[in-house]
């Protein structure tokens, strides 16, 4: 696996953690990219959360402007998105 493709799968993977962290659950959840987040839990509260967290763990700040109800509508997109970021 080459250092690139390593470091984007780890971003899925730890996106996948801070989910769990913040909708207090555990792994038994399937995270699929065409997961719709609200589905799962998600609500507007724990998504400054959601988004705290990733600034942190991925070290980005997330403009205002970037954030949408879009970008939570599914793992794969949230997903993307912080992989952009972190290129």
């Amino acid at each position: 696996m080459l250092a690139r493709d390593k470091v984007q799968g780890d971003a899925a993977l730890k996106l996948k953690q801070i989910l769990f962290n913040v909708l207090g659950t555990d792994e038994s959840i399937a995270i699929e990219d065409d997961t719709n987040l609200f589905e799962i839990g998600l609500v507007s509260i724990n998504v400054v959360e959601v988004l705290t967290q990733i600034e942190e763990v991925f070290h980005f700040t997330i403009d205002i402007e970037d954030v949408s109800p879009e970008l939570f509508a599914q793992f794969g997109t949230l997903r993307d998105f912080v992989r952009r970021k972190i290129k």
